[in-house]
C-alpha cells in the first residue's frame, strides 16, 4: 500500500513537470515511477528507487519538496539538518539531499559500487536521459557525466570511503552551479 501511495504521489508530480519542461533531459513519468519503490522490501529495488529519487530531484529541483514528502511516506526516517540538507534511512540505505535540487547521495550498505553503478546506467537508459559519459575525479573515483550536465560520483560508503567497494556504495548527484 505504502509503495502504491507513494508511486501514485510521485506520478502526479512527475506530470506536472513535464507541463513546464517537455524537453527534459529524462522521461520524469519514468523516474517517479521507478522512485515509487522507495516502500519495497527489497534492498535492490529501495536502492534503485532512491537513485531515482536522486536523479528525479537533481534534473527537476522544482520537484525537491515533493521527492522529501515521498520518503517518509514511504517508511524511511526523515531528519531536517542544517540549512536545507535532509537525510533519510531504511534498512541500510541512507540519502541525503540539499533542498534546492543541486546535491542528492544515496548511500547503501550491503550493495558493492559495481550493482550501483549498474543501477544507475539501467535507470539512466530507462528514463531516456543517455547516454552516461564515465571519467574520473581527482581521487581515482568513477564520474558519469549525464546528459543533462548531472555529474554522479561513486564511491564506497563511509566517512573516508575507498573508489570501490564489494560491500558498500555510494553515488553522489550534483548539478552544475550556473550564475
Amino acid at each position: 500500500m505504502t509503495t502504491r501511495l507513494c508511486a501514485a504521489a510521485l506520478a502526479s508530480f512527475a506530470a506536472l513537470a513535464l507541463v513546464a519542461n517537455p524537453a527534459a533531459a529524462f522521461d520524469r513519468q519514468a523516474l517517479a515511477a521507478l522512485a515509487g519503490q522507495l516502500g519495497s522490501d527489497d534492498a535492490t529495488a529501495r536502492v534503485e528507487a532512491a537513485v531515482a529519487a536522486c536523479l528525479l530531484v537533481t534534473d527537476a529541483p522544482n520537484l525537491t519538496a515533493r521527492v522529501i514528502d515521498a520518503f517518509p511516506q514511504a517508511g524511511w526516517t526523515a531528519e531536517a539538518l542544517d540549512q536545507g540538507f535532509w537525510e533519510f534511512g531504511r534498512d541500510g540505505t541512507f540519502v541525503m539531499l540539499y533542498d534546492t535540487g543541486t546535491f542528492c547521495m544515496v548511500e547503501a550498505m550491503g550493495i558493492g559500487t559495481p550493482q550501483i553503478t549498474t543501477a544507475l546506467t539501467a535507470l539512466v537508459d530507462r528514463s531516456g536521459g543517455g547516454p552516461v559519459q564515465p571519467g574520473t575525479d581527482a581521487y581515482g573515483c568513477q564520474t558519469f557525466l549525464l546528459s543533462n550536465g548531472i555529474e554522479a560520483q561513486l564511491s564506497g560508503e563511509g566517512q573516508d570511503p575507498a573508489c570501490t567497494s564489494s560491500t558498500g556504495s555510494a553515488l553522489r548527484f550534483a548539478r552544475p552551479f550556473i550564475e
